[in-house]
């Protein structure tokens, strides 16, 4: 295996090692001693193979995830000569520092208004998704505007805006606050939102472990969770953001129930007993 394919990303790496490594021959195997013998035993293989497919799962979101991360580029030079208090005054009037340090910025807040604007487009999904995409959504916006939050806070950042402050360049830094205010609201609406759909997912979680008859005594409290969630979340309390994650629900339930029939694929209901498909159809 070629470790150089995390590209220093710690999760691209272990991700790989799962897939690669790991996953193959625990899908392959078929030694599991004395558990496929007994009822409890099934159970337990069941609950160990789908906690790692989550697991690998959850690695290969958070590399997507942090190749998301917003960069900015900075010039090195021009840096350095800003760097120091003491000579920063010295270069208020220069002329082609301002406009260098102007560019910069400008170019800075052009990618952070990118970043807003595309956050404010219109979702596209494939529309039978389950609600483990509401999370991988969310997780992937907070990602971007975090990394953003960290590159406005760097020493770097605070030297350019605070040279143009000195410089009396009014104009581009209202922009320049005015985005910063939205990445931070922006970054705190992703954090509360993504607090309130973890704290949901171990309610969902059996809807991809399951089969249909066990089920139903997991729906009320899952439905009890998001009513919770609308009445105390503060920004994901709308009707459209209830209504989304009802509908990866439902999804998700019709998903297993289609499943179910069709034995994960492997048959069709015309290959199956009569009496058999009539009995999962009314279970499911």
């Amino acid at each position: 295996m070629n470790m150089d394919t995390g590209k220093g990303n710690v999760a691209s790496i272990a991700y790989d090692l799962c897939a690669q490594l790991i996953d193959p021959p625990l899908k392959l195997s078929k030694e599991w001693g004395d558990l496929p013998k007994t009822s409890m035993g099934r159970m337990q293989k069941l609950n160990f193979v789908g906690d790692f497919d989550s697991f690998e799962d959850f690695l290969g979101k958070i590399k997507m995830d942090l190749e998301g991360v917003t960069i900015f580029t900075s010039d090195e030079e021009l840096f350095g000569l800003l760097n120091d208090e003491n000579e920063m005054s010295k270069y208020y009037f220069n002329t082609s520092v301002i406009q260098k340090v102007e560019s910069l910025v400008r170019v800075w807040y052009k990618l952070i208004e990118r970043c807003l604007v595309q956050y404010r487009q219109i979702r596209k999904e494939n529309e039978f998704v389950g609600p483990n995409v509401e999370i991988e959504y969310w997780r992937r916006q907070l990602t971007r505007f975090t990394s953003i939050v960290e590159f406005l806070e760097t020493d770097k950042c605070n030297v350019y805006i605070n040279f143009l402050k000195s410089c009396r360049k009014h104009d581009i830094i209202k922009i320049w606050k005015k985005h910063v205010d939205l990445v931070y609201d922006t970054r705190n609406e992703c954090t509360d939102n993504l607090k309130y759909l973890y704290s949901m997912e171990k309610y969902w979680e059996p809807l991809y472990r399951l089969d249909p008859p066990q089920l139903v005594s997991h729906i009320p409290t899952l439905l009890h969770a998001v009513r919770l969630v609308f009445t105390t979340s503060r920004y994901y309390n709308s009707t459209a953001n209830v209504t989304a994650i009802l509908v990866k629900v439902s999804n998700q339930i019709i998903k297993k129930c289609r499943d179910y029939l069709d034995c994960d694929g492997t048959k069709t209901v015309w290959n199956q007993l009569k009496k058999v498909v009539l009995d999962k159809i009314k279970l499911a």
